[in-house]
């Protein structure tokens, strides 16, 4: 049976598995997702890889997903071969395998499951051993009709120092976004949380929530406790008031710099920030300088024209064009869509 590196048996749900037993609340964020995991857990083995690759932010929900297909599955096959770590585990796992002289058993165990679940692939990331391995299992995998799940915060091709050949596979399979809640989910969830946690909370309040932003469920659920265990504290009602001074005191912890917004959105799309205060007209760097643009006008508190001068330009006029044609690209393109939702919750968490 396989292992995670702490010695448990990953063929068993993880101790996080356990901890989340709540039902997955859909909304249309996370409807796809939802969908593509619920036809994988019906899937026989018929000869034909079931990948599910779902990427997008840190707290959209991916592993809540995962968790409650990994309970599906065993529930339908208690007898169900399955290794569920993260990537960082699994290249761990390796490298004590090659230690031990038990990587050809590594590889046998990994390519007689029926599931494989591969959470923040983040972790492969420069290790090659790894990726070359995973590239063998899956192709395996793809031979025997293995399922396989996997998660990260972007895209196969965005990801770091991984060989083209692991990019390949993992594109080939069904690749979802979860993106950030828009203001209508995030009111479904407001009242989803408050309801399932017996957490009083006024129609008013939950609008308030809704339209100031928490992106992900984490938050908005991480806000809600906050604010019953103070209105309790203060033996008081979680009213607008104590709402609005909650909301903006998260906002003015998380107000940035241009200095480090830039560096985030440099180290994002992989350009030297001197490229983004230059002219270079390169694809890569006009998103980018156009995107730091448009992140510094939304969260550095500071003016077109102080922006402008950071970013080298003479007129403000610039940073207004800029910030026009961004919103413009997000609206009709969903990966950039994604890119600028990914760039705010890492600002916004000073992830930097």
């Amino acid at each position: 049976m396989v292992q995670d590196r702490h010695g448990k048996h990953a063929g068993r749900a993880h101790d996080a598995t356990k901890r989340s037993s709540a039902p997955v609340f859909v909304v249309k964020e996370n409807r796809l997702a939802h969908g593509a995991l619920e036809r994988l857990a019906q899937q026989d083995r018929e000869g034909t890889l079931g990948l599910v690759y779902l990427y997008g932010p840190s707290g959209v929900g991916k592993s809540h997903l995962v968790r409650q297909f990994v309970r599906d599955v065993q529930r339908q096959n208690p007898k169900l071969r399955l290794a569920n770590s993260t990537a960082s585990e699994f290249a761990a796992n390796l490298s004590d395998a090659h230690v031990n002289q038990g990587h050809a058993e590594f590889e046998a165990q990994h390519t007689a499951l029926d599931l494989l679940v591969l959470e923040d692939l983040a972790g492969i990331q420069g290790r090659t051993a790894a990726q070359r391995m995973l590239v063998v299992i899956l192709d395996e995998l793809k031979r025997t009709g293995g399922r396989v799940i996997v998660t990260a915060i972007s895209l196969p091709g965005r990801l770091k120092n991984v060989i083209p050949r692991l990019v390949s596979r993992l594109r080939g399979g069904l690749c979802i976004p979860i993106d950030l809640l828009d203001e209508s989910s995030r009111l479904s969830f407001a009242r989803h949380f408050a309801s399932s946690r017996q957490i009083p909370l006024a129609p008013q309040t939950a609008e308030l929530l809704a339209k100031k932003g928490l992106g992900t469920p984490r938050e908005l659920l991480a806000a809600l406790v906050n604010l019953d265990l103070n209105a309790r504290r203060k033996q008081l009602s979680a009213d607008a008031t104590l709402v609005e001074a909650h909301l903006d005191s998260q906002e003015a912890a998380a107000s940035r710099s241009l200095a480090v917004i830039a560096k985030a959105v440099a180290k994002f799309y992989g350009v030297p920030i001197s490229q983004l205060r230059s002219t270079a007209r390169l694809k890569r760097s006009v998103v980018a300088r156009q995107m730091a643009m448009l992140l510094s006008r939304e969260l550095s508190g500071k003016s077109s024209a102080a922006i402008a001068h950071f970013f080298g330009r003479k007129n403000h006029t610039t940073v207004v064009h800029a910030c026009r044609r961004t919103r413009e690209l997000v609206a009709a393109d969903p990966t950039l869509a994604h890119d600028l939702a990914q760039l705010r919750l890492i600002l916004r968490r000073g992830e930097v």
